[in-house]
């Protein structure tokens, strides 16, 4: 699968990434001191072989403080696998880390 990022930030950079998050100094689940979770999912779109997810994650810092953020997800699935996926979400949060 290939995991696309559209954000321009100092961590993260566009274009196809091996995994989420993988430019990012420091791998994104290590900056938690409890697991990143998805706590909501607003709508779940399909047209064909696409599927747009938007949803909210969360967990605690690893300084203790809230981490929230709002996630849409565009993936396209071939045989009932996701083959590609596109991913938004606010960059200013992610960079609070």
């Amino acid at each position: 699968m290939v995991l696309q990022s559209h954000l321009k930030c100092p961590s993260n950079q566009r274009g196809a990434l091996p995994g989420p998050f993988a430019y990012s100094p420091i791998p994104f689940g290590a900056r938690f001191s409890e697991r990143f979770r998805p706590v909501a999912v607003h709508g779940i779109y399909a047209d064909g072989d696409t599927v747009v997810v938007l949803w909210d994650g969360e967990s605690t810092r690893g300084d203790g403080k809230p981490y929230e953020n709002a996630y849409a997800w565009f993936m396209r699935f071939r045989e009932g696998l996701v083959v590609e996926a596109t991913a938004f979400y606010d960059s200013i949060a992610f960079n609070e880390l």
